[in-house]
């Protein structure tokens, strides 16, 4: 893989260009560690780091050009435009020779349940004998090769590698779960997207997007894009919001929820600790569903992948043989069974809609008393946590607060946010190592208890001091048990 720089720089918008551009290009990098010899350097500007700090450090190892916001003494050849970010975007998808315009690529945003629906949508296609790849916030998946995540969306140039290897790997489609974050910071500009799903839309990254209308823009530049559908929860108001936009572009959504206003409507719906039923009509189709997964939120998860499915020409009876083959995926509603005599969850509940809908379904569900173990990142969203001690405290039975990943902050100070509003809860407990808290609840537990272990679900480690530290919630929860 190699590229002549003044081939790459003709999908840029430049203001200026210092030096010899016919310059051979074998990579391409925003890390100055991963520069190698002849490669460009991306100085991407962020919130911890700045790339222009590290010219000196990517020239050390090789770098022949740089891409930059502003002019530097370098020696080196420079190309000076208004936006980094959106730079690496396009010579991303330049060098990698524009994967996705042979890939088809199906986008899922929205606060909760990107990652569920992504693994539903692969799993039809899948059952339809269509090779499909996946990019989310457990797994990369390339076909025969699976890398572990380090973010939900990667940066442009690690996402057009991705869809590269897809192609070479036989593949033809791809689902990838779209933050807030990958949408503001361009990571998605150069992907052409087939369709796009959109899940719903709560409190959470508000440290970074200061107030709801910003982070509903920032989420709907997804569906700004020429995507073919729009496929829409409309059972969420901001949902209700986006169908009304994509109808202004002459785009027509393609709506799902409980609504009879849907175009893909659930009812009859039945949850239990065996998995949840349910029905769905519209768009030709009238089919019973089964799924594995325990709880009602995931009718949206499967409506939305039912919507992608109808749209890419996929069959009702591969729809739902698709759906129904989805036994479980990590940290997401996880049942932990040892033998024990009461009900372990374990979640990835980290918002206050996520918290208050796995709460809220568990008291449906638990015969007896519901016993969560939660707490809040440090370095994020520091509002959500007396909204979540709120919830915690309406609807739990027993509450232990300890510590998610705290970061760079103190874990007590986190705590004592999340109780801002407690009040004087009965039966609530603080136990700020998150080992002895999950112990705690579980010696607590009698039969027919349910204990809700929400926050980190499918990670495994915790950040405190910005170090990564192994942790595994199920790994200590079957240690425990087991013992």
């Amino acid at each position: 893989m190699g590229a002549i720089l003044k081939e790459l720089v003709k999908q840029l918008e430049t203001k200026k260009i210092i030096g010899a551009s016919d310059l051979a290009i074998e990579g391409i990098a925003y890390n100055s560690r991963k520069v190698k010899k002849n490669f460009l350097f991306v100085c991407l500007k962020g919130h911890h780091f700045d790339g222009h700090n590290f010219i000196d450090d990517a020239k050390a190892r090789g770098a022949t050009a740089l891409v930059v916001e502003k002019e530097f003494g370098s020696g080196l050849t420079q190309i000076v435009v208004p936006d980094t970010r959106a730079a690496l975007a396009r010579l991303a998808s330049s060098f990698y020779d524009f994967p996705t315009r042979s890939l088809k690529v199906i986008g899922v945003t929205g606060t909760d349940g990107k990652t569920t629906t992504t693994r539903y949508i692969k799993s039809v296609l899948e059952e339809a004998g269509i090779k499909t790849g996946l990019v989310g916030t457990i797994n990369y998946e390339l076909g025969e090769r699976v890398i572990p995540a380090d973010r939900t969306t990667p940066e442009s140039l690690d996402l057009q590698f991705l869809f590269n290897q897809m192609l070479k790997g036989g593949l033809s489609h791809a689902v990838i779960e779209v933050s807030s974050h990958g949408l503001s910071q361009s990571r998605v500009d150069e992907i052409d997207f087939k369709a796009a799903v959109f899940t719903n839309l709560s409190h959470e990254h508000l440290d970074f997007h200061k107030e709801m209308n910003e982070y509903y823009f920032a989420k709907r530049r997804l569906f700004e894009k020429d995507i073919e559908k729009g496929i829409v929860n409309i059972d969420d108001e901001f949902g209700k919001k986006l169908r009304d936009f994509l109808a202004l572009r002459s785009n027509k959504a393609l709506t799902f929820g409980t609504s009879t206003d849907a175009d893909l409507m659930a009812f009859d719906i039945h949850a239990g600790m065996d998995g949840t039923r349910y029905k769905v009509k519209g768009l030709g189709i009238d089919m019973d569903i089964t799924l594995p997964l325990i709880g009602r939120h995931n009718v949206y998860n499967s409506l939305g992948a039912v919507g992608a499915g109808l749209h890419l020409g996929i069959s009702s009876t591969d729809i739902k043989r698709g759906l129904e083959r989805v036994t479980g995926v990590p940290g997401r509603f996880e049942r932990v069974q040892c033998g024990q005599p009461f009900t372990v969850i374990v979640d990835y509940a980290h918002t206050p809609r996520s918290l208050e809908n796995a709460l809220t379904e568990l008291k449906g569900l638990s015969r007896s008393r519901i016993i969560v173990v939660f707490g809040c990142g440090g370095d994020r969203d520091s509002a959500k946590r007396a909204v979540m001690g709120e919830i915690a405290s309406r609807l739990a039975d027993h509450i232990i607060v300890t510590s998610d990943n705290p970061r760079s902050e103190d874990p007590l100070k986190i705590i004592q946010d999340v109780t801002k509003k407690m009040g004087t809860v009965p039966n609530f407990f603080v136990e700020p190592d998150r080992e002895k808290a999950i112990s705690m609840a579980l010696d607590m537990a009698k039969p027919d208890d349910c204990v809700l272990i929400a926050g980190k679900g499918h990670e495994k480690y915790q950040i405190k001091n910005n170090v990564y530290l192994p942790f595994d919630d199920v790994e200590k929860v079957k240690s425990k048990l087991k013992k």
